[in-house]
């Protein structure tokens, strides 16, 4: 397998590093050969112990040793690619630091600078120094001027190397980052800088460390030239010239289109007269003189710069000039030199060549550093010619920090695009005319700096290239840099391995290794020999799970259910290999947090969830484990295995655990307990005796800030659902006492309970009483932990089931549990209203001996501030259709299937009015037509329109609606209803109709004391027409 290769070079590296020898080559690097591999390897150990038992050694030598650093990042992928093939490395960016990269890579491409600069001996001496770029260095604040330019000398040197020889990608450049200064000052990252004053203080503090280590200084020689300051007197034969060193020729673009044009006005000059005459020293006297500057001694590579940036002093900053400039591919500078100058004008004295008579002026361009934006920000980025492809014209590749690809800047129109600014017809979206439109835009992308190579050093690159590379050889290359170059391959390679699909698959196959289980016998216990084979499969996939595959993302590691399978396969038949994996977990307490808590990861939280339950359920009779006591369990309350794990996760909910970026995933561990009480009674009495109903409750009921960020989230209904699962299990008769105590009736056994009681004649179940903190939370803060119960959890069948269970043959629970109910019918928002609703009616169809009180309470109200239904709706008729709407359907789906309903509402003739009144206004509302409706609620609704699910506070004219009213007048005494309607139509209104809707409280305040009825009695034209349609929809409802 590819691994093997680098693998082996990296458990031995010491060795070889010394040595200084080329690594050895992996074999099998391409996908096909290292899956070939892999299924050799899996036939090998595939039935045999031994053999399995060798190959586990070494891939835990080669990747899961003492050595080797676990993971701590989540959703880990390897950030940094191979190098392409026959590609170029790219450099990091820091943030802002693409003017260092664009032109570190350009000095990289001049062949003579790269080759000489790595050859510098002296510079880099530690042989300890890390110059991998994976670790922060610390800032060198040094004074010494000698000692910061040969530090920057040797941080060249190493990014150099790194270009030539790494196999990764990109390199980080960070000691660069650290000690170069600009001014003086160090360069903060974040901060874009000018890429020609960058390279002008890069070429000099080079030149300055090869001088200082005794070496010729190699970027002048390279990169610099002279200029010739000349002053042509036209009044005597006098001729003066001054040489002044450059690095870097800049060019004014404004108003002009071409290079050439530039480097004309470059060496045009200037006429000195009158009072500006210059004094011929000669001469001794004042006479008219050309000054002008030009080129003298011309550079193996020449820069030049575009000055594209100024100082606005009138808007106080500064701007870029994004005009058209070209530039040729082949430039020749002769006439911009002295000597083509003194040839032009026929004047030897201007030229001072000595015996070179005829200079090579011609270049061709090699290298353009682009800078794209604004003078305020922007980007740099190269494009560099590279000749290694054996053809005259090379290939051009562009270099973007990190990202290195080959480009067509070999067509002329592709490098006007890219490179000479200017205007160009651009694709923009109107966002009037909703149309896109051609309009002219400028290029803000455009060349800054050039990089023009001397043709005779071009020709003597391309013979001497071979005998090059020969003998930039390592061995040439400053051994700390070289050895650190390696180490960054090695574990490059190593690393590639390890985080490769191919190497994943194997490891999964690899642990999915086991021998032949003859067939019927899954549970029974194993053979020494089948417990070898699971305990090494279980140490390697621990190792590599917990290390490595948890810590990756999906794409590399697989669905990891996967493991789920592998893992309780092994621990499912063997007490060593679960004492083992439970040990491994004890040792690493963090662990738990971490893959329960912790992870971000939904998918493996689940999964690791899902191992502890297998392990704690299977592990129900094993013994403890020496390491499985701590500050989480005692050697008293922990007598199994399982009791060990559960204790170790409920400590999980202790406030140490629960900060702010584990508290969000606490509701996991809660569905861990719920998971493992659905296995079975005795794990729910297991649960019952750890004592974690505390826990749970204790968590919920804990107002703390951090503890309140969970019920943000819709997982926070498990805890409660741990607490229906326990509470059913325990006895709670003690506190259960019938209507008809006085009499000396018995409560009646609870439905609700878990098992429920059984009806045979076998010998009653032993239920765990409650613990004192549960029963002080469940019997003692009633109140508080219905008004959490309610708002967290009232919608799923769990939690109406507790409420049941707990209210059963119990006053106090039921009255509790009908205020709060009836609290939120009145003050709930309408997309709540259907949970509440079914969780009161859950409550009034209990038939126990409080069934009569219950179904009365909801009718007339708990208290002043609980109203009953009957007033809830009536207040609510005016402004809040829908919230009346839901209380006559839970009051007529209630009288449906329990007849006392029915004989309570008629029981009260306050009852009767009222709900005679709430079914003349639903019949109103439902017969509505035209403009007489509230807006577009005049007209009926359309299919499938439901009050429950709509929005806003009017009533919908469902098909359900008009159901429920039907069903209202069939359950109504007709007779009873006949003689009061004749009676109500003798006598007018009865003037007890709810208050207008103009005076109806807010949606969600309280409503005011005085809001009561009969406040207006309604019209009675209005009146009588209400009643006789209510006639005539009766009497269309009779059979």
């Amino acid at each position: 397998m590819g691994g093997a290769g680098s693998g082996s070079v990296s458990s031995g590296s010491g060795g070889g590093e010394e040595g200084g020898g080329e690594p050895a080559a992996p074999l099998c690097r391409t996908p096909g050969a290292a899956a070939a591999a892999t299924d050799l390897l899996l036939a090998l150990v595939h039935g045999c112990v031994p053999n399995m038992a060798a190959l586990a050694y070494l891939l835990e030598l080669m990747f899961y040793s003492e050595k080797s650093m676990p993971l701590s990042e989540w959703d880990y992928m390897p950030c940094v690619g191979p190098r392409p093939v026959a590609g170029l490395v790219g450099l990091k960016n820091a943030g802002a630091t693409c003017y260092m990269n664009s032109v570190l890579q350009q000095l990289y491409c001049v062949r003579a600078v790269r080759d000489a600069l790595l050859t510098v001996q002296g510079a880099a001496t530690d042989p300890n120094e890390d110059f991998s770029g994976e670790h922060h260095i610390v800032e060198n604040n040094t004074d010494n001027n000698s000692d910061y330019n040969v530090t920057i000398l040797k941080q060249v040197q190493a990014i150099f190397a790194h270009l030539h020889y790494s196999k990764l990608q990109y390199y980080v450049p960070r000691g660069l980052w650290a000690h170069f200064r600009l001014q003086g000052e160090p360069v903060n990252l974040r901060e874009q800088q000018d890429a020609v004053e960058f390279f002008m203080s890069l070429v000099e503090s080079l030149d300055e460390a090869l001088k200082s280590l005794g070496q010729e200084q190699l970027m002048a020689k390279t990169m610099g030239g002279t200029y010739s300051d000349q002053k042509i007197c036209k009044g005597c034969p006098h001729r003066y010239c001054k040489e002044e060193p450059f690095s870097v020729v800049s060019l004014d673009i404004r108003n002009m289109s071409r290079l050439q044009e530039s480097l004309e006005a470059y060496v045009r000059g200037e006429l000195l007269e009158g009072a500006d005459a210059y004094h011929c020293d000669k001469c001794n006297k004042k006479v008219v003189t050309v000054k002008r500057l030009c080129l003298n001694k011309l550079p193996p590579v020449l820069v030049i710069q575009l000055k594209r940036f100024e100082y606005d002093f009138e808007k106080v900053c500064a701007i870029k000039f994004n005009d058209y400039f070209e530039f040729p591919r082949d430039l020749d500078v002769e006439p911009y030199t002295a000597w083509g100058l003194a040839r032009a004008e026929g004047d030897a004295t201007l030229w001072e060549g000595g015996e070179e008579k005829t200079p090579e002026t011609h270049y061709q361009l090699s290298g353009i550093v682009v800078h794209s934006g604004q003078a305020s920000g922007g980007h740099y980025y190269s494009y560099v010619l590279l000749r290694d492809n054996g053809s005259e014209s090379g290939r051009w590749v562009k270099l973007d920090d990190g990202d290195v690809s080959e480009c067509a800047m070999h067509d002329d129109e592709e490098m006007k695009a890219q490179c000479f600014g200017g205007e160009y017809m651009g694709e923009v979206f109107d966002p009037m005319l909703k149309r896109v439109l051609y309009k002219r835009q400028k290029r803000w992308w455009n060349a800054y700096m050039l990089f023009y190579t001397r043709k005779d050093t071009i020709e003597t690159s391309n013979l001497e290239q071979s005998m090059r590379n020969l003998t930039l050889k390592e061995s040439a290359i400053p051994r700390p840099i070289w050895l650190s170059v390696r180490r960054s391959n090695i574990a490059f390679s190593h690393n590639q391995d390890q985080f490769s699909l191919e190497h994943f698959n194997f490891m999964k196959k690899l642990c999915c290794m086991r021998l032949q289980v003859i067939p019927g016998s899954q549970n029974a216990v194993w053979s020494q020999e089948h417990e070898e084979m699971s305990m090494l499969a279980v140490q390697l996939a621990t190792k590599f799970l917990f290390q490595v595959g948890f810590h990756t993302k999906k794409t590399l590691r697989g669905p990891a259910a996967d493991w789920h399978d592998i893992l309780c396969h092994h621990l499912r038949c063997s007490q060593a290999v679960r004492a083992w994996f439970a040990s491994e977990l004890f040792k690493h307490p963090h662990r738990l947090c971490d893959y329960l808590l912790s992870c971000p990861s939904a998918e493996v939280r689940l999964v690791f969830m899902k191992i502890i339950v297998f392990l704690a359920h299977f592990s129900i009779k094993d013994p403890p484990v020496n390491n499985g006591y701590g500050s989480w369990c005692s050697r008293d309350e922990a007598t199994s295995l399982s009791d060990q794990i559960i204790c170790s996760t409920r400590g999980l909910a202790d406030p140490p655990y629960a900060d702010t970026h584990t508290v969000r995933h606490l509701p996991l561990l809660f569905n861990l307990f719920h998971t493992y009480a659905l296995l079975g009674l005795s794990e729910r009495h297991q649960l019952l005796r750890l004592k974690i109903l505390d826990v749970v409750l204790s968590v919920c009921m804990d107002d703390s800030s951090s503890s309140l960020v969970k019920y943000q989230y819709p997982e926070s209904a498990k805890i409660h659902q741990v607490v229906y699962v326990l509470v059913r299990c325990c006895d709670v008769s003690s506190r259960c006492q019938s209507a008809g105590a006085a009499e000396g009736v018995q409560p009646l056994p609870n439905p609700y309970a878990d098992p429920p009681p059984s009806s045979s004649s076998a010998p009653p179940l032993v239920r765990p009483p409650l613990s004192s903190t549960a029963a002080d939370v469940l019997y003692t803060r009633t109140g508080t932990y219905m008004k959490k119960l309610t708002e967290e959890c009232c919608g799923c069948e769990e939690g109406i089931r507790l409420v049941q269970f707990l209210c059963w043959e119990q006053a106090e629970w039921s009255r509790v549990a009908l205020a709060e109910l009836l609290w939120q019918m009145a003050y709930a928002y309408c997309h709540e209203l259907r949970r509440h609703a079914d969780a009161l009616t859950a409550l009034l169809l209990m038939e126990d001996s409080w069934h009569h009180h219950r179904i009365h309470n909801v009718i007339k109200g708990v208290s002043e501030e609980r109203p009953g239904l009957l007033e809830t709706a009536a207040r609510a008729r005016g402004h809040y259709q829908k919230r009346a709407y839901a209380c006559v359907k839970l009051l007529v789906g209630v009288m449906c299937r329990a007849p006392a309903a029915v004989r309570a509402v008629h029981a009260s003739s306050d009852a009767r009015r009222r709900w005679r009144q709430l079914l003349a206004w639903l019949q109103d509302e439902l017969d509505r037509y035209g403009t007489g409706g509230y807006g577009s609620y005049g007209t009926w609704s359309p299919p499938g329109t439901s009050n429950e699910t709509s929005s806003g506070y009017f009533l919908e004219r469902s098909n359900s609606a008009r159901k429920t009213l039907e069903k209202a007048y069939q359950l109504c005494p007709e007779e009873e209803d006949e003689e009061e309607e004749a009676r109500e139509t003798a006598d007018g209104p009865s003037g007890s109709e709810p208050a207008d809707a103009a005076s109806e409280p807010a949606d969600n305040d309280p409503p005011d004391d005085d809001s009561g009825e009969d406040d207006d009695p309604p019209d009675d034209h209005d009146d009588a027409n209400r009643q006789a349609r209510r006639v005539v929809f009766k009497r269309r409802m009779r059979p």
